[in-house]
């Protein structure tokens, strides 16, 4: 729904009418979101089209009567989105998939910090575009902070909400993910060898001055 709200906020805040396609996966915050707004806005400025299938996001993106294309999800629809959208060049803003890096200094606010890191699993279960999934450390600090970090990824426990402070996750594949990077895995992660490897489960990187 946030996501949602920042794009459409700067479309309508230029004149344009906007078409609304969530994800089939959670549609509904962004449903009611778009009848908010609807109630206050003249009939037709923002539209709301939901549903399952590549077939509705293909018949907006490649309609004559849509000029520019915002998407939030995977490489593989923004690479197709892409080709759809080159015939009539229209303009594309893709948000894909890739990897956030914390950048932490030596000299940092060390509780904030850690609090920012171990965010990753405890923001929205992890399930954000914006989640720090890896961390660049300077090195004096590398040692201690990796150390604290997987002492309180292993202590937040994974059994309930109440003790881990994680919401549930929004579709069976999210939570298959979810269960590949719990905090148990992740305290094994923090404390491997530095360096980035080719896998998802990148361990964190020192960053010498």
């Amino acid at each position: 729904m946030t996501n949602c709200a920042g794009k459409i906020g700067p479309a309508l805040a230029c004149g344009n009418t906007v078409v609304v396609k969530p994800s089939p996966i959670d549609p509904l915050g962004v449903a009611e979101l778009c009848r908010i707004v609807d109630a206050v806005l003249p009939p037709g400025v923002v539209n709301f089209v939901n549903g399952e299938g590549a077939e509705i996001g293909e018949a907006l993106v490649r309609s004559p009567d849509v000029d520019m294309i915002s998407f939030t999800g995977s490489t593989a629809v923004g690479r197709r989105i892409k080709e759809a959208a080159a015939g009539r060049m229209k303009r594309t803003v893709l948000e894909l998939g890739g990897k956030s890096a914390n950048i932490i200094f030596a000299d940092c606010d060390v509780d904030r910090a850690l609090a920012s890191a171990m965010s990753v699993w405890t923001f929205h279960s992890g399930q954000i575009c914006i989640a720090g999934t890896r961390v660049l450390i300077e090195e004096p600090l590398y040692e201690p902070f990796t150390a604290i970090r997987a002492s309180r990824a292993s202590s937040s426990g994974h059994s309930s909400p109440p003790r881990s402070g994680r919401a549930s996750s929004a579709s069976s594949r999210a939570a298959a993910r979810r269960g590949r990077r719990s905090p148990a895995a992740a305290a094994g992660l923090l404390t491997s060898p530095a360096g980035i490897t080719s896998s998802r489960r990148s361990s964190p990187t020192r960053a010498t001055t």
